[in-house]
């Protein structure tokens, strides 16, 4: 009689000499056929490794077995080396039990384990109380002994920082991580803003933190490596050779979920039931509203003015120079505390030797160019590990249905753009890539705000964008796009102006509200009108900016 017996775990190396001991013991001396684990329609990847496998076949082990042998262990009778019957608590019987135990034997976590990618930022600036919200949120609690040992606790510790790209959301974290780290026995930075660099980064953690061995075939298959990388993080044994009466001790872990763009892309990924600390950094605002925020979260804004003025003086060694401090504070004010900024031109101003009020001056006249933008910091006192210009930081470039909404956002005034005025289609119906319904502006508009790239105040209905998202959208237009835009833009607040019918000297009351809300917008294109090419023929199109400015200047 054959018996079947079905392997309980994907794992078949460590179980061939287990089975060929079994089959010893039982007096059999050659085992039936044998088939090792395979995965259907595995995938091979440029680099070995397998990705997305189908289903795990366990092909069954066909053992020999007599089929008289039906007694449990207990019951099993041996002859020992002496010729005497061996029963049960003997040593063939505790042999017996031994075989059979299909545990695989697990590798000891190499403990501590902290991989992170980028060294500390010594130009790391401000942020304290930030810092001290995380810290009460992840740190692990301690006992009251001072031996520094690690409460028990049930939950998953969780904080989110999301803001506009450039803000500083990956410094913060990096910061949180150097002043911390030997108050967690392991620290797992990934980058998670493709689902490809969180298989590869979970499977860097199973190698280095040893629960597989490197360039063995198991190393190869992410979704087994990430498996195992989860199941240790929800049970972060320190060292699986501790005795069953012993209490287990855990590990306390950090893993860093840096620039989640799409939240789904953590779906797989997410330690479920466990009892670490994990730190979000994302662009897109409604990940602190999701399943993955369970603690705190915040959006970071930038620097205030007296934050932004003493960050700049310090990039440029001016912090002793007081005539110096009135530039600078203009210069920030421009600049709208934007971190990324500051850090960019903080080189530029010294390497050129300029103070701050002739860069303002510069700046004022040609921030339309894009060479502005294009810098990159190289210094890594500045930005350790920051790779991204102001010109890329922004990520226009991957803006599918609401480039053409920013591109007419980049020609109003930042500070508070009435949505009527954006939502009067029939006006810029001219231009082909703007959003003809409703429907497709709220699109448009729901991208720009799952970037970050602007906020919208629900109650006032109107929307809100840094001023140097506007200067990067304008500095990558040519000077026929621009024409395009500023005339629809003409067209989009000429619908919604509130133009006297008769004549008058436009000052009904009842105008007052309407002008009063348009009129920065019609500012705003003042200033920016010396870079338009005025037409050489006259069209209704043209005629309707000169009116417009005609009734807004009384």
């Amino acid at each position: 009689m054959t018996s079947v017996w079905k392997s309980p775990c994907p794992f078949t190396t460590p179980l061939i000499p287990s089975l060929d001991k079994i089959a010893s013991a039982l007096g059999k001396s050659t085992l039936g056929s044998f088939s090792v684990v395979s995965f259907k329609d595995k995938q091979k990847s440029e680099d070995g490794s397998f990705h997305n496998p189908g289903t795990l076949l366990h092909t069954t082990k066909h053992l020999n077995i007599d089929s008289k042998v039906e007694n449990p262990p207990s019951q099993i009778e041996s002859k020992d080396n002496t010729g005497k019957r061996a029963t049960a608590g003997s040593s063939k019987a505790a042999e017996y039990e031994a075989l059979t135990d299909f545990s695989v034997p697990k590798s000891e976590p190499q403990l501590p384990c902290h991989i992170f990618p980028f060294n500390k930022n010594r130009g790391f600036f401000g942020r304290a109380t930030i810092l001290k919200q995380i810290e009460a949120v992840l740190l692990p609690r301690t006992t009251d002994s001072g031996n520094g040992d690690p409460l028990e606790s049930s939950d998953l510790r969780t904080f989110v920082i999301c803001g506009l790209g450039g803000v500083g959301k990956t410094q913060i974290a990096l910061e949180f991580v150097h002043q911390y780290r030997n108050r967690f026995n392991a620290v797992f930075w990934i980058h998670a803003d493709e689902v490809s660099k969180l298989e590869r980064e979970f499977n860097n953690v199973a190698i280095t933190l040893g629960l597989v061995a490197k360039d063995s075939v198991e190393s190869r298959d992410y979704v087994h490596t990430r498996d195992l990388v989860l199941g240790w993080l929800a049970k972060p044994l320190k060292s699986y050779k501790q005795l069953e009466d012993e209490k287990s001790e855990e590990a306390t872990w950090l893993i860093v979920f840096d620039n989640v763009d799409d939240q789904d892309t953590l779906i797989n990924f997410w330690p479920k039931e466990s009892t670490g600390s994990i730190l979000i950094t994302s662009r897109d605002p409604m990940i602190k509203t999701s399943y993955y925020s369970h603690d705190t979260s915040i959006t970071l804004p930038c620097f205030d003015d007296k934050e932004a003025a003493e960050f700049l003086l310090k990039l440029t060694g001016r912090e002793d120079e007081m005539q110096e401090r009135e530039g600078a504070q203009e210069l920030v004010s421009v600049l709208g505390g934007y971190p990324l900024a500051i850090s960019q031109i903080a080189p530029v101003i010294a390497r050129n030797d300029y103070t701050f009020r002739e860069f303002y001056e510069k700046y004022e006249k040609e921030s339309d160019k894009p060479e502005w933008f294009e810098q990159r910091i190289k210094s890594p006192v500045v930005r350790s590990g920051y790779q991204y210009s102001l010109a890329t930081v922004f990520a226009l470039e991957n803006l599918k249905k609401g480039r053409s909404l920013l591109d007419a956002l980049s020609v109003l005034d930042p500070d508070g753009i009435p949505e009527y005025l954006l939502e009067a289609y029939e006006a810029a119906a001219a231009w082909k890539g703007y959003p003809p319904t409703k429907e497709l502006y709220e699109i448009a508009r729901t991208e720009l705000l799952q970037s970050s790239l602007i906020t919208r105040d629900r109650s006032a209905k109107k929307l809100v964008l840094h001023r140097l998202i506007q200067d990067v959208t304008r500095s990558k237009m040519t000077n026929e796009f621009f024409n395009e835009v500023y005339g629809s833009v003409v067209c989009l607040i000429s619908a919604v102006w509130p133009y006297e019918e008769d004549f008058g000297f436009g000052n009904d009351m009842y105008r007052w509200g309407r002008c009063s809300e348009l009129y920065p917008h019609l500012l705003k294109l003042r200033m920016l009108s010396s870079r338009l090419k005025l037409p050489t023929i006259l069209s209704a199109r043209s005629i309707q900016g000169t009116k417009l400015f005609l009734d807004g200047s009384w």
